[in-house]
């Protein structure tokens, strides 16, 4: 069972309940499945006061993503530099070597010989050279707004295979 803290004063029932299925909820991918929504909404407090409280607890998971992704960042860019370095280093090393083996106690150095394509001109590849892929994707974009048009009788086109459906956001500040 997790014992998150949290910075909002959030009842002491919502907190327990939730400490007691995040458990649950990670090993699901963190899904709120329905008995997990059931269980909340059978829990014995005061609507007004359970909303409030998983308000304020999901206001702390964006918050905890946000410094999550923040981080991800950081070390990519991290990362990045370190990727750089090293591939610095392995060309100062190549270049001083002059491609020769080296060898102590603490490190060995080799080398070995690649071969790769270089494309030169992709304008005079013939097309046997090429691969070609295809990604069969629906364009949602235009078939909304095909499905909003409406024909010279005021009749709206139908989409076979989509429709449009009305869907709430919602947003916790």
């Amino acid at each position: 069972m997790s014992n998150k803290r949290t910075m909002y004063e959030i009842k002491s029932d919502i907190l327990d309940f939730i400490n007691d299925i995040e458990e649950q909820s990670e090993l699901n991918g963190g899904v709120i499945t329905p008995d997990i929504a059931e269980g909340l909404s059978a829990l014995h407090i005061e609507r007004d006061d359970k909303i409030e409280g998983v308000a304020l607890y999901t206001k702390m998971l964006n918050g905890e993503s946000d410094l999550i992704k923040k981080e991800i960042d950081r070390l990519s860019a991290i990362k990045k530099a370190n990727d750089n370095k090293v591939k610095g280093y392995k060309e100062w090393l190549k270049l001083s070597l002059g491609c020769k083996k080296f060898k102590t106690t603490k490190t060995s150095i080799s080398f070995r010989k690649n071969k790769s394509v270089n494309i030169t001109d992709i304008e005079k590849l013939d097309s046997k050279y090429y691969k070609v892929k295809t990604e069969k994707v629906p364009d949602k974009k235009f078939i909304k707004w095909s499905i909003e048009q409406e024909d010279n009788s005021g009749d709206k086109f139908t989409c076979g295979g989509a429709e449009l459906i009305e869907t709430t956001s919602i947003t916790v500040k």
